[in-house]
């Protein structure tokens, strides 16, 4: 049987009773992720992500104390995956932020809970506290700065 004589249909008279329902849906999860509020979790992620002094700083604040270094031992720097990991939440137009973020250490794990103000550029801590997870026995919430 020779299909020449058989019209080919185009790739809209095939697809056209999928695209218009699958062009809805679409647009339905776009603005439902909007009206979700999503796009600010994510937007926070992100500039958490790039604001690397931020949580390194307060990293540094934590190792210097004393009881974190009983505990945890000397702790490991923070992997940008943490940051995913926790939670961050800025306010006051990006001028205030608090963030929680797992760090590990020698002899345990933790997290690490901090608030911070931005004045003139410059990131001031207004609380860090570090709560100590594992080992069980060592559970316990250390406060660096309040």
């Amino acid at each position: 049987m020779n299909n020449e004589l058989l019209p080919q249909k185009s790739w809209w008279e095939k697809n056209k009773k999928w695209f218009f329902p699958a062009l809805v849906i679409i647009t339905a999860l776009f603005i439902l992720y909007y009206q979700s509020g999503s796009n600010k979790h994510l937007t926070n992620y992100v500039q958490g992500y790039n604001e690397t002094a931020l949580y390194e700083n307060a990293l540094e604040k934590a190792q210097a104390n004393e009881r974190v270094k009983t505990v945890l031992g000397t702790l490991d720097p923070i992997n940008k995956l943490s940051l995913v990991e926790g939670e961050i939440q800025y306010t006051n137009n990006n001028n205030s932020v608090s963030y929680t973020i797992k760090i590990n250490g020698e002899n345990g794990k933790g997290l690490m809970d901090v608030s911070a103000d931005k004045i003139e550029d410059q990131w001031n801590y207004t609380s860090i506290k570090v709560r100590i997870k594992n080992p069980p026995e060592n559970k316990e919430t250390i406060v660096i700065l309040e």
